[in-house]
Order: structure tokens, then C-alpha cells, then sequence
């Protein structure tokens, strides 16, 4: 794994709490290990440091059914997670298609 790191030149681990000017960027890989997530999420939630903070998610594959044909290849077990946290906003990589439209951002539950 480590190898993988230094030849991406990546600067966060796999599972990665980042505070960027305040606010916490949560870094998950594409196949996430549930419990943990949830601990992470739970923890930054829980921190008087975040109150009342929005919590970034960079993730690979997006909660199922919340973007354009995420019904397809989206993910249950990450739309049940997030669902619990309202204050999350899950920035992901397999969207294959641009933030610019509507159809590729997770407006919330519906």
C-alpha cells in the first residue's frame, strides 16, 4: 500500500481526516471498511472543534440512487451511512459526469 502511496505522490492515507481552514475533509477509499467510516464520520460530528460544521467526504463511488445512474453502481451501504450523518456532503470520483449539472450532486434525501 505504501507503494501505491509514494508513486500517486499522495499525501493522505487510504481512510484520512484532512482540517482544511477549519473544516474536516474525511478521505475514504473506493472499497470502505462501513464500521469504520462510520466511526470517523461519528468522531468529526462529535468534535466541538467541527459544531455546526459542514463534513466534506472525498469518496470514490457515490451513495446509491443519488446521482445520475448511481442506481446502478451506487452504493447501498454508503447511502445508508451518510444518511445517518445530515451534515455530510460527499464529494466523489465515479460520477462520470460533470458537477456542473444537478443530476451528479446528491441534493439529499429524498
Amino acid at each position: 500500500m505504501m507503494d501505491v502511496k509514494r508513486l500517486l505522490g499522495a499525501t493522505n492515507d487510504l481512510y484520512d481526516l484532512i482540517d482544511l481552514n477549519g473544516y474536516p475533509l474525511l478521505v475514504f477509499p473506493q472499497w470502505i471498511d462501513v464500521k469504520r467510516a462510520e466511526k470517523m464520520i461519528a468522531d468529526v460530528c462529535a468534535d466541538p472543534k467541527y459544531a455546526g460544521k459542514p463534513v466534506f467526504i472525498f469518496d470514490h463511488i457515490p451513495p446509491e440512487d443519488t446521482t445520475d445512474n448511481s442506481v446502478t453502481w451506487g452504493s447501498s451501504a454508503r447511502l445508508e451511512l451518510y444518511s445517518k450523518f445530515p451534515r455530510i456532503i460527499d464529494v466523489c470520483g465515479h460520477s462520470h459526469g460533470s458537477l456542473r449539472s444537478e443530476l451528479n450532486i446528491w441534493q439529499g434525501i429524498s
